[in-house]
C-alpha cells in the first residue's frame, strides 16, 4: 500500500520531518524525555537504530558515547551530519544490518518501532549484531488504554503500528523469548508533549539482556 502524500512530504524534506516532529513533541522541542534512556561512555560501543535527522542522538554526543548512527532516510542521515548532530552516520535498513555479528555492546531503538511492520526481523538481526550480554532498548510511545493494534496507513506518518502498552509489552516479550534474551523488563511513564496530551500517549521502554 503507497504511503499518503502528506506522509510522503514529511519523510522527503528533513526540515518537514523536523517541523512535525516539534509539534508532536511540543514543549519538549530538545527531547529531554530521552535522558531515560541512560547512556553513558561506560555502555561500550552503541548502535542507534532509525536515527532519523539526529536530534535525539545529540545525547550520545553531551555523554561521550562511541556510537553509530543508522536510519533507512539518506536525506535524513546527511542532514544530521550536516547539523553535527553525530559523525558516524550510516545509511541502511534494520532488517539486513551493514554489521559483522556481535558488533555492539548496546543497541537503542528509540521513537521508531511504530514503524517498523515486520518486528519479527528486526529482532532476529539485533540479535546477530548484539554481543553476548549486550543490551537492547525499545522506547518507544503506546496508547494507554487502548488501541486497534493493527498497522495502519497514517495521513501523515505512512506506514505505522498503533499499538497499547498490553499489546506492546506481550509483543516485545514475545520477540525476545523467541531470540537470545534471557531477561526483559518493562517502564513507562506519561508522555507529557502534545501526542501525550492529545491522544493519552506514555512513553514505554523495553530493556533486554542477550545471553551471555
Amino acid at each position: 500500500m503507497k504511503e499518503k502524500a502528506l506522509a510522503q512530504f514529511f519523510y522527503k524534506y528533513a526540515l518537514a520531518y523536523e517541523a512535525l516532529n516539534h509539534i508532536v513533541h511540543f514543549p519538549d522541542l530538545k527531547k529531554k524525555r530521552m535522558d531515560k534512556l541512560q547512556v553513558g561512555p561506560d555502555d561500550g560501543r552503541v548502535l542507534e537504530l532509525g536515527c532519523g535527522t539526529g536530534v535525539s542522538s545529540k545525547i550520545f554526543n553531551e555523554k561521550n558515547v562511541i556510537s553509530i548512527h543508522l536510519d533507512i532516510n539518506e536525506k535524513f542521515v546527511r542532514y544530521g551530519k550536516k547539523k553535527k548532530r553525530f559523525i558516524n552516520g550510516v545509511v541502511g535498513t534494520a532488517y539486513n544490518l551493514c554489521f559483522p555479528d556481535r558488533t555492539f555492546d548496546k543497541i537503542i531503538f528509540a521513537d521508531a518501532f511504530h514503524h517498523v511492520l515486520d518486528h519479527e526481523r528486526l529482532f532476529q538481526e539485533c540479535n546477530r549484531v548484539l554481543k553476548p550480554g549486550g543490551t537492547f532498548i525499545v522506547f518507544d510511545i503506546v496508547h494507554k488504554i487502548s488501541a486497534p493494534n493493527v498497522i495502519i496507513n497514517h495521513f501523515a506518518d505512512g506506514m505505522i503500528w498503533i499499538l497499547d502498552r498490553r499489546a506492546f509489552e506481550s509483543r516485545v516479550a514475545r520477540l525476545a523469548a523467541q531470540n537470545d534474551f534471557v531477561k526483559c523488563d518493562f517502564s513507562w511513564t506519561q508522555e507529557k508533549t502534545l501526542v501525550g496530551i492529545v491522544f493519552k500517549g506514555i512513553d514505554i521502554q523495553a530493556k533486554m539482556i542477550k545471553a551471555g
